[in-house]
């Protein structure tokens, strides 16, 4: 039974490390149906098309759909949702080695999960009566118990909690982003990417986004959620660098904890430029 349980956990294990195999056709003569070449392998080495194109059939109509935003393989926006929800380290690790092809390309992938998150809020999600309470009493502030400046900031800022609301999958990479600097000064010395550039910081936090979105649709329904986030990040963190349980736990506590300060300084140092801008104004 242990024996069974250990082959278990390999094979679980190697499937999660490698879920691809290829299927190469170097022996089979096909003839092009777009430039008549005679060719071996999977594609035309003239035109690029497919060895496995064939004639339109009624199941070809379906197909086409799908191709438009990449539904139609493995590799599609659910598929790669899949792999980053079971596998995310091991798919950024994949994506980062060269293997681009394993997952949809991440920042169209990341628009994509943006726009059905948005119609999700617009038309499933209901709005949250705290914040429309908040709203209401925010409202209710006579004028004059704030300056002039401070008001003009404060509908600043809400301008800006506005804009993320309407383009909640930039927003999302905006504030993954302050985790880029970060995971490149605690995790570059890992044994599965050493020496990772601050770019491949930046795809690593894209292709983290889609997941973070659905986790936020998610904390909408119950706030209960929102704990998903760190432990997607550990979970992600740990296929991707290869570091234990504690080093990768201190890790990205540091991370989360040097992302947080960095926030807060360049949120005071917006107000302070803007307290200077309009002395001089």
């Amino acid at each position: 039974m242990k024996a069974r349980i250990k082959s278990l956990k390999r094979s679980i294990k190697e499937r999660e490390q490698s879920p691809f195999t290829y299927e190469f056709k170097d022996e089979e003569v096909h003839r092009c149906l777009n430039c008549d070449h005679e060719f071996t392998g999977n594609y035309c080495p003239y035109c690029s098309q497919s060895a496995d194109t064939k004639r339109i059939t009624w199941r070809s109509v379906p197909k086409g759909f799908l191709e438009l935003w990449g539904f139609n393989n493995a590799r599609s926006v659910p598929g790669t949702l899949w792999q980053l929800t079971y596998r995310p380290g091991y798919l950024i690790l994949d994506y980062l080695r060269g293997h681009r092809v394993a997952c949809y390309p991440p920042i169209k992938l990341l628009v994509v999960v943006a726009l059905i998150t948005g119609l999700m809020h617009l038309y499933v999600i209901p709005e949250n009566e705290d914040n429309v309470k908040i709203e209401v009493e925010a409202d209710k502030i006579a004028p004059g118990e704030e300056s002039p400046w401070e008001q003009d900031f404060a509908d600043k800022v809400d301008a800006v909690d506005d804009w993320c609301d309407r383009n909640e999958g930039w927003a999302m990479l905006a504030i993954c982003s302050l985790l880029i600097l970060p995971t490149w000064l605690l995790y570059r010395h890992s044994r599965r990417i050493p020496k990772h550039t601050v770019p491949e910081g930046f795809y690593i936090q894209v292709l983290m986004c889609p997941l973070l979105l659905i986790i936020s649709i998610l904390s909408d329904i119950d706030d209960i959620f929102v704990l998903l986030i760190p432990i997607y990040y550990y979970y992600s963190y740990r296929q991707l660098f290869g570091y234990g349980i504690w080093g990768t736990f201190w890790r990205l506590f540091l991370c989360f904890i040097i992302a947080t300060i960095g926030f807060l300084l360049l949120i005071a140092a917006i107000y302070v430029a803007y307290r200077i801008y309009l002395q001089f104004t």
